[in-house]
């Protein structure tokens, strides 16, 4: 059985505009992805949004966590 480590976090707060950034950064690397996904097919019609998904669910994992409110801080 793994044993199961602690650790103290303290979220930081990002300006607007570094979110927005980080966000688009995202999107125009899927849309890369997706676009080589679909020329690597000969550019093939009819799997666009198939290619979109594909490249999407593989770029945004999600990360099991949880998080609880401790009288020392958010903790992990």
């Amino acid at each position: 059985m793994k044993q199961r480590t602690e650790l103290t976090v303290t979220p930081k707060e990002l300006p607007a505009r570094s979110l927005l950034k980080r966000i688009q950064d995202i999107h125009d690397a899927i849309a890369r992805r997706a676009y080589d996904l679909f020329a690597s097919r000969g550019f093939s019609h009819r799997h666009d949004w198939a290619d979109w998904l594909l490249v999407d669910s593989r770029s945004l994992q999600l990360v099991p966590l949880e998080i609880s409110d401790r009288p020392r801080g958010l903790n992990r």
